[in-house]
């Protein structure tokens, strides 16, 4: 999902790069490894919900640098359920999701997510939690599926 970006973004703005979650493709992985050096870059692999909610609360932002179309990515919404911002890439739902220039910032390459970097701080993680709880609870998630549901079975 991106992580080489996140890579080359973290590389050149001498920030630490924390990279969670299962290998799913090991070619790829195995062409990042090379750059995983436990101290700038890490790679702690699958984490459970305790550890994940602590990393995600102390970042300074979530990198989603995808390339490819995301249909829901729930990593961001639940980095700014910790009142995380998010630096992604707008591919998919991620315009859908990421309010740019309130829970994070939306950049069309690196250049653009590494210039956004610099603004995360001026964020506010109270407004960017807020926003979670409005757009994405699970009461308004299940209000929402009734609605695109009751859609559906009426034909419209």
């Amino acid at each position: 999902k991106g992580i080489h970006n996140a890579i080359i973004i973290a590389k050149r703005t001498g920030h630490k790069l924390i990279i969670v979650g299962p290998i799913r493709d090991q070619r790829y992985f195995n062409s990042l490894r090379k750059y995983i050096d436990n101290k700038t870059i890490m790679y702690v692999g699958e984490v459970d919900e305790k550890v994940k909610r602590g990393l995600l609360c102390r970042a300074k932002a979530l990198l989603f640098p995808v390339e490819q179309e995301e249909y829901f990515g729930l990593n961001i919404v639940e980095a700014m359920a910790c009142g995380t911002p998010v630096l992604a890439f707008p591919r998919g739902a991620v315009p859908e999701i990421v309010s740019h220039g309130k829970t994070g910032f939306l950049g069309g390459n690196i250049e653009e997510l590494i210039s956004y970097l610099r603004s995360v701080d001026n964020l506010d993680p109270n407004l960017i939690r807020s926003y979670v709880d409005k757009h994405f609870s699970s009461d308004v998630m299940a209000k929402k599926y009734c609605i695109y549901y009751r859609r559906l079975l009426e034909g419209s």
